[in-house]
């Protein structure tokens, strides 16, 4: 399944590719906590409410090298002492 496939699919069954899918890591944004998963051949950050654990959506990624590139440029940042979200990534 590719990601044009995934977002044609019904709420309930994009979720349940989700749940099947890789867990690559997870970053506190705000009041979320972003888990990452790797779906067939993209990416899913699901956002749960850290209070309540409730889950308030979710954003799809073709190309998990330029999140990682993102987070690189704001590690980078982060060194600089500017606000950032960086990935806790599983090894």
């Amino acid at each position: 399944m590719n990601l044009n496939e995934f977002n044609i699919l019904e709420e309930k069954k994009q979720y349940e590719e989700i749940w099947n899918g890789d867990f690559v890591g997870h970053r506190i944004e705000g009041t979320f906590t972003v888990v990452m998963y790797k779906v067939h051949s993209f990416y899913v950050e699901v956002y749960y409410q850290r209070d309540s654990n409730f889950i308030e959506g979710f954003r799809r990624h073709a190309y998990l090298k330029v999140i990682l590139k993102v987070n690189l440029l704001l590690n980078v940042v982060k060194k600089i002492g500017l606000r950032f979200h960086a990935w806790n990534v599983e090894q």
